[in-house]
């Protein structure tokens, strides 16, 4: 569906499941996409000690760097926490930290809902717009969102390196 609508977008994976999944990983960097660290198992980021939370971005960095030979990848933290070492480690390695301007809620809402979600307040350029992978509900809303921004003169790309 990317590809129909010449969208870009980045992938802020999880390390395991890049390891589970490589054919995906492979697929979603051939076809142009950028991909991203979101941790290697998603835990929750302040309850875990700092050598934890460097190792999860570390591991992960490696298992990218299989995938688009990059050593380092924004960082996406899991559910949007950050924590102070965190951000200082991400600001030594050179790596950027980024976060959504726009929560999709496809974790929890129907794919009409996110819809309607996205259309009022309108999305606007420059909007950097949180949506899952790991159900249905992402690909059912942009099937109707996709066609709708194209057809307003948005373009969907992906984070710049």
């Amino acid at each position: 569906m990317l590809e129909q609508y010449r969208a870009s977008a980045t992938f802020f994976l999880i390390g395991a499941n890049a390891l589970k999944h490589q054919d995906v990983v492979r697929d979603i960097v051939a076809k142009g996409h950028k991909i991203g660290n979101h941790s290697f198992s998603h835990p929750r980021w302040r309850k875990i000690s700092r050598a934890l939370r460097h190792s999860e971005v570390s591991r992960t960095d490696a298992v990218l760097a299989n995938f688009d030979g990059q050593e380092k990848h924004d960082f996406r933290p899991p559910r949007g926490e950050i924590a102070v070492s965190s951000a200082l480690s991400c600001i030594c390695r050179r790596a950027r930290i980024t976060h959504w301007s726009r929560d999709s809620y496809d974790y929890r809402l129907s794919a009409d809902a996110v819809v309607s979600g996205m259309r009022l307040p309108r999305v606007r350029p420059g909007d950097i717009i949180l949506f899952h992978d790991d159900q249905p509900v992402a690909a059912e809303a942009l099937e109707v969102l996709l066609p709708e921004w194209v057809a307003q003169g948005m373009s969907c790309r992906r984070l710049p390196d």
